[in-house]
């Protein structure tokens, strides 16, 4: 298994050209292109790759429509406007601080606690 790029691998096999999926070959054109992958590709898989790319071979697209794009925030895995993220209902519990940011009065209590005993028991020490 090859583990270049498709564009680097396009780009060394059609020097100077750019990768688009839009290309529609007339059969000269196919004949053409496949007689060049041939004369520059000596492995078989890597031949179907190069007319899969070229839309000259069948292939089995990898489209995720539900993917998101690299530099998105990760959606969150619950909805920030029903629970907070310990799952606790904004309807019931929840409030806006003074920044104006949605907040959960259980997970503020449990915080404020935990900050509590924290202090207490290093003043006992």
């Amino acid at each position: 298994m090859n583990s270049q790029s498709a564009d680097d691998m396009y780009g060394r096999v059609f020097p100077g050209e750019k990768w688009t999926i839009a290309f529609e070959a007339t059969d000269e054109q196919a004949d053409a292109m496949t007689a060049h992958v041939d004369a520059h590709t000596a492995d078989p898989d890597e031949r179907v790759m190069f007319l899969q790319m070229l839309g000259l071979a069948p292939s089995v697209s990898a489209f995720n429509p539900t993917a998101r794009e690299a530099w998105t925030k990760k959606p969150p895995k619950h909805d920030p406007n029903v629970e907070c993220k310990h799952g606790h209902q904004r309807s019931e519990h929840g409030y806006r601080n003074s920044a104006g940011r949605l907040r959960c009065r259980v997970c503020k209590r449990d915080t404020d606690l935990r900050s509590a005993r924290k202090q207490a028991s290093g003043r006992a020490a």
